[in-house]
C-alpha cells in the first residue's frame, strides 16, 4: 500500500460528512454503527488493526473501489479522530508527528512544537492506558523517521516554548516522567549501558524541566534516586555534577563520587567533566591530569562498553549498537568537519563545557546542527 495513496484517499475521506463515511464503508462490505466502532477503538490504539478486524468481517468483497483496504482504513482513521478524541490512535499521531515537520518547515515552530508536545502525550496515553511496554511497538510505520529521534527533538522544542510559559515546563516534566514511568523497563532491558539508552535522555529532560520550577529539592532527589540505582550512568554523574556550577566544590564532590564506581559506562566523560571544572578553577595542572586520563580511559575501550559491546553480546545486541552510533556519527558529521576545517583556538576558560564557539565567517542556519559539537540545534546553542 503506498504512502502516497493512503495520504489522498485520507485527504479525500476527511472533506466527507459522518454519514457518507459510514455509507462508503458499507460500500466497502462493512456495515457498522458509531457505537460499535467506538467500542471496537476503545479496545485498540491502532486504527490498522481495527481495520483489519472490520476487514474480516465485511459481508462481501467489494467490485466496485479500487484498493478497497486503503479506503477503509482511510474511513477507520477519520472516524477515530472525529469521534474518539479521548482514545489515543498510533496512526492519528504519526500524521500530527509529519503535519508539526510540515508547520516547522514553514517558520511556525512554536504552532509545530504545540501539535508535537500534545502528540507525545498521546504516546505516554497508549502506554498508561493499553500498558504497552516497549516504545518499540509504537513506532512509526512510514519509516523516514524515528520515534525516539522524533521525541528527542520534541524536548528540544518544548523547552523554548516552556522558557515563556510555566505551564508547558510542567507538561515537559510530566511527559519525561510518563515515557520513564511506561517504557524505561524495556530501554534497561536491551542491556546497553545507561549513557547509551535513551530512557536516560528522559530522565534527564525531566529534571531540567524540574530544576527550572525551581523545584531544587525534587531535582537532587531525582538524581539521587537514578544514581543510586545504577551508579554506572556516567552521563547522569556530569549532568547532575553541571547543574551545579555555581557551587564548584559540590559539582567536584559529584564527579569524585562518580569515579568510586570501577564500572561507569563512560569514565572519559567524567574524566574530562573534571578537567573542564578545574580549568575553570584556574588549576591548568588538574586539567591537564585529567584531559589525559580522560583520553586514556576513551583508548582503553571505554567508548565500547558505553555503546554496550563486550564478549558476552549477542549478534542482535552488537547490530543495536553499532546503528546506535552510526546513527550518532552520521548526524555529527558535518559538525566535526567544520570543527576539523577551523583552526584551532586557545582552551576555553569561562565555561564548564570549554567547547569551541562557531567562528565568525561560518555560515550556520538556525535549524542546523551547531559546529560546536554540542549535537542541539545551532539556534538552542551558539546561535541563541
Amino acid at each position: 500500500m503506498r504512502v502516497s495513496a493512503i495520504a489522498r484517499n485520507l485527504a479525500e475521506v476527511a472533506r466527507l460528512s459522518d454519514e457518507d463515511i459510514l455509507k462508503k464503508l458499507k460500500l466497502l462490505g462493512v456495515k457498522i454503527e458509531k457505537a460499535e466502532f467506538e467500542e471496537l477503538c476503545r479496545k485498540q490504539w491502532r486504527a490498522s488493526k481495527v481495520t483489519f478486524d472490520l476487514w474480516q468481517k465485511r459481508a462481501f468483497r467489494s467490485q466496485q473501489v479500487k484498493d478497497p483496504g486503503s479506503w477503509a482504513y482511510a474511513c477507520v482513521v477519520e472516524l477515530w479522530r472525529r469521534w474518539l478524541k479521548d482514545v489515543p490512535c498510533a496512526e492519528l499521531i504519526e500524521l500530527d508527528v509529519f503535519k508539526g515537520y510540515e508547520i516547522y518547515e514553514d517558520g511556525r515552530e512554536e504552532e509545530a512544537a504545540v501539535l508535537w508536545g500534545e502528540a507525545l502525550e498521546g504516546v505516554v496515553k497508549i502506554g498508561r492506558q493499553f500498558g504497552v511496554k516497549n516504545l518499540k511497538d509504537i513506532e512509526f510505520g512510514a519509516g523516514t523517521l524515528s520515534i525516539y529521534d522524533w521525541i528527542k527533538e520534541v524536548f528540544e522544542e518544548l523547552w523554548a516554548l516552556a522558557l515563556d510559559d510555566p505551564k508547558w515546563m510542567e507538561r515537559r516534566r510530566d511527559m519525561a516522567a510518563g515515557l520513564i514511568e511506561c517504557f524505561a523497563d524495556a530501554e534497561k532491558a536491551s542491556k546497553q549501558p545507561a549513557s547509551a539508552r535513551d530512557d536516560g535522555f528522559w530522565r534527564m529532560a525531566m529534571a531540567e524541566s524540574v530544576r527550572e520550577l525551581a523545584e531544587e529539592a525534587e531535582f537532587e532527589a531525582l538524581f539521587e534516586k537514578w544514581l543510586s540505582e545504577d551508579p554506572t550512568w556516567a552521563d547522569g554523574w556530569v549532568f547532575y555534577a553541571d547543574s551545579f556550577d555555581e557551587t564548584p566544590e559540590k559539582c567536584e564532590a559529584l564527579l569524585k563520587r562518580a569515579l568510586e564506581h570501577e564500572d561507569l559506562d563512560d569514565k572519559g566523560a567524567v574524566y574530562l567533566c573534571l578537567a573542564n571544572h578545574y580549568r575553570m578553577q584556574g588549576n591548568e595542572s588538574l586539567a591537564q591530569e585529567y584531559d589525559l586520563r580522560g583520553k586514556e580511559a576513551f583508548s582503553s575501550g571505554g567508548f565500547a562498553r558505553r555503546l554496550g559491546l563486550n564478549e558476552e553480546n549477542s549478534p542482535e545486541d552488537l547490530k543495536n549498537s553499532f546503528d546506535n552510533i552510526l546513527g550518532k556519527l552520521l548526524k555529527m558529521g558535518p559538525a566535526l568537519l567544520q570543527e576539523e576545517a577551523r583552526p584551532k583556538a586557545e582552551a576555553n576558560t569561562s565555561t564548564v563545557q570549554a567547547r569551541p564557539m562557531p567562528s565568525a565567517d561560518t555560515e550556520v542556519g538556525r535549524k542546523q546542527p551547531c559546529p560546536c559539537g554540542s549535537g542541539k540545534k545551532f539556534k538552542r546553542c551558539c546561535g541563541s
